[in-house]
């Protein structure tokens, strides 16, 4: 058998920006701390949607409560002591104009969001991208396969084996220690 590699590659302007925004409101109980929560939250979804973000483009990836002490740090034979609880829900939301992004993340701050983290921008459908690339890689390896048929005079038949490989990051490049 003779093998042969191809390589595809394609480049794209990221076409959407992703952010997190965090709401969390803190309270004496519980059932409380999650009461005061979801008018705040429904409030930040309001806002997203004006913004014409879509229901399908915001999520919910964290949602917690947990209690607060009032002695975090508490003395070797006390008892923690439970002083309030916070609940605290935590939003995924998919920016497709990417021009809007700081335009949101300003009114999301105003609308009570008390944290907005995470601002990536990236690609929507990667595969899109990533056919295209095979596509090409697919072409480059018939391209030398055809080259060898012609300089070897031979005919090579038909393709019985397929792989692929989409890449990542080089690995770990080790230099020799030196002493100084």
């Amino acid at each position: 058998t003779i093998s042969f590699n191809g390589k595809g590659k394609v480049t794209a302007k990221p076409d959407v920006a992703l952010i997190r925004v965090v709401i969390f409101n803190e309270a004496p109980t519980s059932k409380e701390a999650e009461k005061a929560l979801a008018p705040r939250s429904k409030m930040m979804i309001d806002f997203l949607k004006k913004q014409n973000i879509d229901e399908k483009d915001i999520k919910t990836t964290e949602y917690n409560i947990f209690p607060q002490y009032s002695n975090p740090t508490y003395p070797e034979r006390e008892a923690p002591k439970i002083k309030s609880y916070q609940a605290y829900q935590e939003l995924e939301v998919k920016i497709r104009n990417i021009d809007k992004a700081s335009e949101i993340i300003d009114g999301a701050v105003n609308a009570g969001a008390n944290k907005v983290t995470d601002l990536r921008f990236t690609i929507d459908e990667p595969e899109k991208l990533q056919a295209e690339a095979r596509a090409k890689a697919i072409k480059d390896a018939k391209k030398k396969a055809d080259e060898l048929e012609d300089q070897l005079n031979i005919d090579l038949g038909k393709i019985v084996n397929f792989s692929e490989n989409t890449g990542g990051f080089p690995g770990p490049y080790y230099l020799e220690a030196k002493d100084f």
